[in-house]
Order: C-alpha cells, then structure tokens, then sequence
C-alpha cells in the first residue's frame, strides 16, 4: 500500500471509528471539525462552538498554550454527555492557521475508576448480605414478638376480667353498705380494668394484624338496621355526658357485604372518640351517603378539634394528639390504626377533616359489590 493510500485509510479511521478525540480549531478557537468520537462522548455538534465549551476549566491560560502549541501533551477534563467530567491527554500540531488536536483517555484514571467500581460492588454485595441476614432476624425477632404478646395477652384477660366483673358485683350489691371511700376505690378498679381489658383487646387484634390472622367474616347485611343498633348501644354511654347521638341516613339502604363485628368495632372507636372529645350537652352526627360504587359512613362532632400538624399522626398505632379528653377518659393510641385496617381489608378507605373548636368528621367508605371484597 502506497503511503498516500495509507494516510487516506488512517484519517479516515480517525473520523469515523477510532476512540480518539480529533478536532480541527481556527485561530480564534473555534471548532471547525470535529469527529464522530468527540460529538459522541461530549452528546453534541461541536462544529462552531469554542474549544473552552470542552473542558471543565474556567482558566483560559491552559487553552491558550493548547492553541500555541507550547506544551508537548497536556490533561484536560472533558464535559461528557452525562456531566461526569473525564481526564483526556491532549496533542496539537499546526497546519497553517488551523490547529489539529488529538485527545486520548486517560486509560490509568479509567482503570483505577474500574478497580474502584469493583471494590465498592464487592462491598455493596456483602451489605446486601448481611442486610438480607438481618431481615430474617428481624422477622424471627418479629414473629417472637407477636407470640409473646398474644400469650401474655390471653393470660391476661381473664384475671383482669374477674377483677372488672367483681367490682361491679360488690358495687351492685354492697353498695349501699359500702363506705364513700371504698365505692370510690371499687369505681377506681372497675373504670381501670375496664381501660384495661379494652386495651389487651386492641394488642391482640394489633398482633393479629401483623401476624396476617387478621380473618374477617363477610355477612350481607342491612346496612340502616345495622347503623341504627350500633347508634343506639353507643347512645347510651353517650347519656352520661349528656351527648345525643344522631342518625341521619336515607330511608333505603342496599345491604352490604361486611364483617359486623369488625365494623361495629370501627363505628363504636368512632363513637366513643367523639364523645370522649366533645363537650357535655352537643351533638353527634352519624350519617350515610350512597354513591354507584361504595358507601360513605360518616361521624361528625362538635368537639375541640384536632390541630392540622397532629391529623397525620391519627392512624398509626400508639399515636396520641395534644388534645385532651372532656370527661378525663384515657386512651390506648391503638383504637384508630386498628379501624383503619379493618377498614383497608374492607377495601375501603378512611380519614378524618376536622377544625379546631370547631369539631371533626371521620368518614369510611365500604364497597358494594362482592367482587371488590377478596
């Protein structure tokens, strides 16, 4: 092959295939040519762009001595398409009153980023390890935990039963022959096994939830018979604040599909937190609204209200707002999360508005159609 032909070859290969940066720049810097190599690398057409567009420099001196040809080779860092800058070696050589420049990676950099990469794969590798290992643990710690509960539960029901049940006896019957002190301790161990009791109940249905034995049984039900049976038991612990409860829902309901016992919990949760919250002598709402698809169940008080940076808060277990019962009623923080799941395995939805001193509205909704409970 003849040199002429050679040179043709070469330069050829050096536009269109060759991983090396070829550019052709004028006196004034601009960018006359550039090759496929170094449009690809940089993502643009270079051809009229300043050859200082290139690099990651703001000193014009270093560009300067490129153009001038007073460095042998010099290490520049280029802008790439994916802005992580990268260390080439740059070339010049004059012809005339244009300057070719050849630029090619700095292959050590690139080996040394590569060795890195693998270093820092094995350790993110062992990280995936040793996390995967403590998932586990955590699941095992979790199950323990959940068992520990559930038994330490049950065991304590029953005594803590008794204690309720034979407070109330004694009061029933001896109360009349009972000092003022002791009714009063009596009531103070009835009111508090009664908390009691309430709250075991809420940590068994808590570990049920998690351990997924959450199981619900689906009955059809009239929902205006099931609404107004629920009212009325709830209507009578609301006398004692001297608070009416108020159904207010259409004269046709369709039935539904739902577990009653684990909606009469939510509506009940609702209930009592609205009379727990609400001043003597107001009112509670208890409404129904049909829509094609679901039916909303509302609970409107006229309470204090709940501050907007703690409504967030309301659903997650153990969470208690600054607001602070009217008759002094305690409250386990778990009442509202578990509502909510019962609510979620429903397929339904729940939340809350509500406004200081102006009272709050908790609505759920339960589907219609059998098809959307699973």
């Amino acid at each position: 092959m003849i040199l002429e032909d050679y040179n043709s070859f070469l330069f050829a290969y050096l536009k269109e295939q060759a991983n090396i940066l070829l550019l052709e720049v004028n006196m004034e810097g601009t960018i006359v040519y550039a090759n496929k190599f170094a449009c690809a690398i940089t993502g643009k057409d270079l051809k009229g762009t300043h050859l200082a567009n290139l690099f990651s420099v703001s000193n014009a001196d270093p560009i300067k001595l490129l153009l001038e040809q007073k460095a042998e080779k010099m290490m520049f860092n280029v802008n790439m398409a994916d802005d992580l800058p990268q260390t080439f070696y740059f070339s010049t050589f004059k012809n005339g009153d244009l300057t070719f420049i050849l630029a090619e990676l700095n292959y050590d950099e690139v080996e040394g980023l590569r060795k890195n990469l693998i270093y820092l794969n094995n350790d993110l590798n062992n990280i995936t390890r040793e996390l995967q290992k403590k998932n586990i643990q955590l699941g095992q710690l979790d199950q323990l935990k959940n068992q520990f509960l559930g038994m330490a539960a049950h065991d304590l029901r029953n005594p803590i039963g008794n204690i309720m049940m034979s407070s109330e006896y004694i009061l029933d019957m001896d109360g009349k022959n009972l000092s003022d002190a002791a009714r009063e301790l009596l009531s103070i161990i009835n009111t508090s096994s009664q908390f009691m009791l309430g709250l075991i109940d809420n940590l068994l249905d808590v570990v049920k939830i998690e351990s997924g034995k959450f199981d619900l049984h689906f009955e059809e039900t009239d929902l205006g018979i099931f609404l107004a049976s629920v009212v009325r038991f709830n209507a009578i612990l609301a006398k004692n604040k001297e608070i009416q409860i108020t159904l207010n829902v259409p004269t046709v309901l369709p039935p539904i599909l739902i577990d009653r016992d684990k909606i009469t919990q939510v509506l009940t949760n609702l209930l009592t937190n609205a009379v727990k919250f609400s001043s003597q002598g107001t009112e509670i709402i208890v409404s129904a609204i049909q829509t094609d698809k679901e039916v909303y169940i509302s609970v409107q008080d006229h309470g204090q209200g709940i501050p907007e940076n703690e409504i967030s808060m309301l659903f997650k277990p153990f969470s208690n707002v600054s607001v602070r019962s009217t008759g002094g009623e305690k409250s386990t923080g778990l009442g509202l999360s578990i509502a909510k799941s019962i609510v979620t395995h429903h397929n339904g939805r729940i939340w809350v508005e509500s406004k200081q001193g102006q009272g709050s509205i908790f609505t759920f909704t339960l589907p219609l159609t059998q098809n959307k409970l699973s």
